[in-house]
């Protein structure tokens, strides 16, 4: 799934500054652990920087990935975050929109400057090698070839809509449940801690 945001050219410039000393890092995890919905266990955030900017507002619409670039495999579970229409799927879509939200980003209908990209699922092995083919990595090089995720793994991304340059990715882990509505509110949990490691609107 997909979301675009928008963001204004002084912002822009200012997290460019203030971020060019991380971006040279490449991967980063953060020392901070939360507890999942489930209290399970606690999980870092780990993240990714490059260049990439304070928007002020987001436009959200959707690309649905129900399939990578090579063709059509079997359809994942009833209960996978990857099949479209499935509770999990519903509530990362809803939780997405809502970090961002509480965040200080203000929805554009009309699109953005930057897009959202999230993948989960309940299999063994979260693969998004097929899912990412089009995307630009002149930023974060490095992670071209790291696209297998242990079992768990919630991915964001943030994008440039046009040409699809990652700009940053977070990452954590929610713990899979058989109960569909158990698992979609550990997944929105998931998708918080991340979306909360992004920087704060900044108008």
């Amino acid at each position: 799934m997909n979301i675009s945001f928008t963001a204004s050219r002084r912002a822009r410039q200012a997290l460019v500054c203030a971020f060019s000393a991380v971006a040279a890092v490449g991967l980063a995890a953060c020392g901070a652990h939360y507890s999942s919905a489930s209290g399970d266990y606690a999980v870092a955030v780990g993240t990714s920087y490059g260049p990439y900017w304070y928007p002020a507002t987001y436009g959200s619409y959707y690309y649905v990935y129900p399939y990578p670039w090579w063709g059509d495999p079997p359809p994942p579970p009833a209960n996978d975050p990857m099949r479209e229409g499935s509770i999990p799927q519903r509530a990362v879509a809803e939780q997405v929109r809502e970090a961002f939200n509480a965040r200080g980003y203000r929805h554009d209908a009309n699109g953005g400057d930057f897009d959202v990209a999230v993948y989960a699922s309940s299999q063994d092995q979260l693969d998004i090698a097929g899912y990412t083919k089009n995307y630009n990595w002149k930023n974060l090089p490095k992670l071209q070839n790291k696209t297998k995720y242990p079992k768990g793994t919630v991915i964001v991304d943030v994008l440039a809509p046009k040409s699809h340059e990652l700009l940053w990715r977070g990452h954590t882990e929610a713990p899979i449940s058989s109960d569909p509505d158990k698992y979609a509110a550990d997944l929105r949990e998931a998708v918080n801690r991340v979306v909360a490691k992004y920087p704060r609107s900044q108008k």
